[in-house]
């Protein structure tokens, strides 16, 4: 089981946020400014020997940063599965012409892609998301960098993690610091659920009550 996103697979756009400030800008002769690629400047990934994944399977191997990666053998040629997405103000602009220009992108995206040996294999026009297959080296980003993008956008490989549920499941009240009370208690109020026991806010009040309250019932109010 992958790691869930928004709609549905696997993502960890863009390893860190230091990769995000290694944008490459695409050098052109028109007066308009060219488009910037987010393609991140990572470490060389594994070496995959050749027959280390067998013809038409894939498989999940270790990648910078701890990651996790998804490679596939197709053809006798080993993919790595790659996702995108379309940089804020670049999705902001398009979406504002409908989503016939979100389309529009996408399938100006893909075909840049494609020129490059790369396979789509999944798109989610709404928030302007791809995923696809990218031809694997060792330099796993490289190939991007020769295509001819129309718009801007942010590159990263995908990132399986396979301990985060469990790491949720980890987390239970007890190791929070709250401890509720079953029905049968003596104190059936539902104080127990309330964080203020946390925060020692009771204590607290009893103490401002002490130290200000009226000397007859104990209890702070307007005139004290």
């Amino acid at each position: 089981m992958t790691k869930p996103f928004a709609f549905g697979r696997s993502l960890s756009l863009l390893f860190t946020t230091a990769a995000l400030a290694s944008l490459i800008g695409c050098s052109g002769h028109s007066s308009a400014p060219a488009p910037q690629t987010g393609i991140p400047n990572l470490p060389l990934g594994p070496d995959l020997p050749a027959g280390s994944i067998p013809l038409g399977q894939d498989k999940f191997v270790q990648g910078p940063y701890d990651s996790t990666l998804r490679v596939a053998n197709t053809a006798d040629h080993y993919y790595l599965e790659v996702e995108s997405v379309l940089s804020p103000s670049e999705f902001s602009k398009l979406r504002a012409g409908g989503s016939r220009r979100l389309d529009a992108s996408l399938a100006e995206t893909k075909a840049s892609l494609k020129a490059i040996g790369a396979i789509p294999t999944a798109e989610y026009s709404a928030v302007g998301y791809l995923k696809f297959w990218l031809p694997y080296q060792r330099d796993m980003l490289a190939a991007l960098k020769t295509a001819n993008f129309t718009h801007e956008i942010y590159f990263s490989p995908s990132h399986y993690d396979f301990t985060s549920l469990k790491q949720a499941k980890a987390f239970n009240a007890e190791t929070l610091g709250f401890s509720l009370k079953s029905a049968a208690s003596s104190d059936p109020s539902t104080d127990a659920y309330s964080g203020l026991s946390v925060i020692h806010a009771p204590d607290f009040v009893k103490m401002a009550e002490l130290a200000i309250g009226d000397p007859v019932n104990g209890k702070v109010n307007g005139s004290s």
